[in-house]
Formats: structure tokens, C-alpha cells, sequence
């Protein structure tokens, strides 16, 4: 047998370290693609939740402007709560061009009452089901809806409502003072 000269040895252990040198960042490496395919999944539920609430809310706007009602956004009103006409939406407008207005900015106020080009009375439980994905909303007038009882159920959710004016809606008094027990910091007009 011969013996390993120095420089045989030598060349010996730098194959082993730069083998092992590999191992160690192929593992380092499948650690980070790993990492980055969870992050990847985390990011792309969380945009598919948000996506979801906002599809809910857009369906709820639509209910309330087929039938002819107003909506306000929280930057149309000033610090004094004083509505402000030429307010502009914040965050950048190719966002709110791609996801819509309700990306940057929370729908604070919905109105549907009788006036021209208005008709409350087609506004049912089944379009107040779909007004509790709006929990930023804080005031909401459904005078002279065909609300009932059933559809106040709907609005239960609805923990930032400061009014509610539901004059002339198909609702009893039980079902206003059950609402009014849920919702004890809105004031309800009925």
C-alpha cells in the first residue's frame, strides 16, 4: 500500500470539504424554497379571505344601488363629520382601479329612503342579509323598506352602527327593541 503523499491528502480533504460545502447549502437551499412556499401559500389565503370580504361588500353596494340608495366612504367625511363633496379616495389609483374603491377605503354610510328614482319597498331580507359584511358601517337609514323583523336579524353584526332609521320598514317594535339589546350604542329610529 502507499502511503498518501501530502499533497494526495490534501487534495482529499478539499473534495470533502467542498462536498460538503454543497450538501450544506443544497439543504440551506431547500430550506429557503420551503420557507418561501409557505410564505407564498400564507400571502395567497390571506388575499383570497380579503378578496372574499370585498366580493361580500361589493354585492351589498349593488343591492343598495339597484334599488336606488346612496352610499358614502369614511374619507368623504371630515373630522367634524361634515360630508366632504370633492373628497378624493386615498391609496394609489391603479389598486383602486384593479380592486375597486373598497380596497383603501370603508363604507361608512348607506341611505335608501323615497325619492325619485328610488324604490325602498323592493329592498327585502334577503338584500339586508348581505348589508353584514359592511362592519364599518355607521349609519344606516332603510326607511320605508320591506325589511321585517327577519331581515333585522341580518344587522346584528353591525357593532360600529351609531343610527339605524328604519321609519316606515315592516318592522314591529319587538323586533327593534331585540336589535336595540344587540346593538346598545346605536340609536334606532322607528
Amino acid at each position: 500500500m502507499i502511503a498518501p503523499t501530502p499533497r494526495t491528502g490534501a487534495m482529499i480533504d478539499c473534495k470533502t470539504n467542498v462536498l460538503s460545502m454543497l450538501k450544506s447549502r443544497r439543504r440551506w437551499t431547500q430550506f429557503n424554497l420551503a420557507t418561501m412556499f409557505v410564505v407564498v401559500t400564507v400571502i395567497c389565503v390571506w388575499l383570497a379571505m380579503a378578496c372574499s370580504r370585498n366580493n361580500q361588500k361589493l354585492r351589498a353596494i349593488e343591492a343598495i344601488e339597484n334599488v336606488g340608495g346612496s352610499i358614502s366612504y369614511d374619507y368623504q367625511w371630515g373630522t367634524s363629520e361634515a360630508f366632504l363633496a370633492d373628497a378624493k379616495p386615498p391609496g394609489p389609483q391603479c389598486l383602486r382601479y384593479l380592486f375597486g374603491e373598497l380596497y383603501c377605503a370603508e363604507l361608512v354610510e348607506i341611505q335608501l329612503f323615497s325619492a325619485p328614482h328610488s324604490h325602498p319597498s323592493e329592498f327585502t331580507d334577503a338584500e339586508a342579509a348581505k348589508l353584514g359584511a359592511l362592519s364599518r358601517l355607521r349609519w344606516l337609514v332603510l326607511m320605508d323598506t320591506a325589511v321585517t323583523d327577519a331581515g333585522l336579524q341580518h344587522l346584528r353584526n353591525l357593532g360600529n352602527l351609531e343610527r339605524l332609521d328604519l321609519e316606515g320598514a315592516m318592522v314591529t317594535d319587538a323586533g327593534v327593541d331585540e336589535l336595540q339589546r344587540a346593538l346598545p350604542n346605536c340609536k334606532i329610529y322607528h
